[in-house]
């Protein structure tokens, strides 16, 4: 009888080795997800999102030239979200839920962020955990929100005050010292915290905070610092070729001239107006903060024209009879020019400007000597030049 291992014994070894192989490729397969897993580079951002039950959260990525969508997702009942993202590089980037209504990120691949806030005001007092540069955002941002609140509340006093004839040269005095030693208090800070955070893309909202025309050299610094940083960084480039236009229009050199014509259609410019000094104010009819600001800059016009002081209102209206309505309703008596084509106004281009009320100061020989004062800023600017 032949023995039955003959043919059994290599049939048992056979099974032996196909386990042994199928336990082998099992691992290798394992290993290989396991990889591919780890080189997926998703970063974790969680958190609780109050006041925002089933409202869609939305996580962007901020270059310099425009935003990128990258993910969204479904914000639960009780506030809870969770997103697995891929961060393609060290950059900017926000969550938000409204174009208005978001929080600015600074990340890596490596982020792995927890975030608490609320639906109604996302960037009124939320905090975040992971990040320690976005976490200084936060505190860049809040602290800026604090010092414009003390700013404008001071502004508000000083032009109540002023409207119902109860500013007294001891007040108005008062006011001016404390708003121009808040604006010293947070330039010194943004500076600080620009240096301190050199190795960082941070400085980039840092300088945002600072003004071009008073603090160019400082700005320059800041922004070649950070090109020696990251030489290759598509935010800073586009940040130093703005430095040239910033230089163009910074204080000491010669305001640009502009060529309008007046309510009467006779041509008006800048030059025939040397030999005072000269507030250019850029504003409109449509302009709400122009309009609310008018009866303080009536009022400076009134203390200082007879010494040597003047007012060249430069206009982005379209409508010719909405512009010298508002110029009859303001009582605004000063010099006024308008091109009447809005944003397309060629002085638009020339003097940079991305909003109204916008103000330039230039001396009598039409030299920038100050820009954008408005309310006590003005008034000892004015003071200081003209008594």
């Amino acid at each position: 009888m032949p023995n039955k291992c003959i043919f059994a014994c290599p049939m048992q070894k056979n099974d032996k080795m196909k386990t042994t192989l199928i336990k082998y490729f099992s691992l290798l397969i394992s290993l290989s997800l396991l990889i591919i897993a780890c080189s997926d580079n998703k970063s974790k951002i969680s958190g609780n999102i109050e006041n925002a039950k089933n409202e869609t959260l939305y996580f962007e990525q901020l270059t310099s030239t425009k935003v990128n969508k990258l993910d969204s997702v479904k914000i639960e009942k009780n506030g809870d979200f969770k997103m697995n993202v891929k961060i393609p590089e060290y950059g900017f980037y926000r969550v938000r839920l409204s174009d208005n209504n978001f929080i600015t990120l600074l990340l890596d691949s490596t982020s792995v962020i927890e975030l608490t806030a609320n639906a109604l005001n996302m960037q009124d007092g939320y905090t975040i955990k992971g990040s320690p540069e976005s976490e200084k955002i936060a505190v860049l941002f809040n602290g800026m929100k604090q010092t414009f609140a003390t700013r404008d509340s001071l502004s508000r006093l000083y032009n109540m005050l002023a409207q119902q004839g109860k500013l007294d040269t001891a007040t108005a005095a008062s006011l001016t010292s404390q708003f121009m030693a808040i604006n010293k208090s947070n330039r010194d800070y943004i500076i600080n915290f620009a240096k301190e955070n050199s190795n960082s893309l941070l400085p980039l909202l840092a300088v945002e905070y600072l003004n071009p025309q008073e603090d160019i050299a400082e700005i320059t610094k800041i922004v070649e610092s950070l090109n020696t940083n990251f030489p290759n960084s598509d935010y800073v480039k586009p940040l130093l070729a703005r430095i040239g236009e910033m230089k163009r229009l910074s204080l000491g050199s010669e305001a640009p001239e502009i060529v309008v014509n007046d309510p009467d259609g006779k041509q008006i410019t800048l030059s025939s107006l040397r030999g005072k000094v000269v507030l250019i104010d850029f504003w409109a009819s449509w302009c709400g903060p122009c309009r609310k600001e008018n009866p303080n800059v009536v009022k400076m016009y009134q203390k200082y024209k007879d010494k040597g002081f003047e007012i060249f209102g430069v206009s982005l209206d379209r409508e010719k009879e909405a512009w010298l309505q508002a110029i009859a309703a303001d009582k605004l008596t000063w010099k006024h020019g308008s091109e009447l084509a809005f944003w397309n106004s060629t002085f638009v281009k020339t003097y940079n400007i991305d909003g109204i009320p916008k103000a330039v100061l230039v001396d009598k020989n039409g030299i920038i000597i100050a820009k954008d004062l408005r309310g006590p800023q003005l008034e000892q600017k004015l003071a200081e030049v003209l008594n």
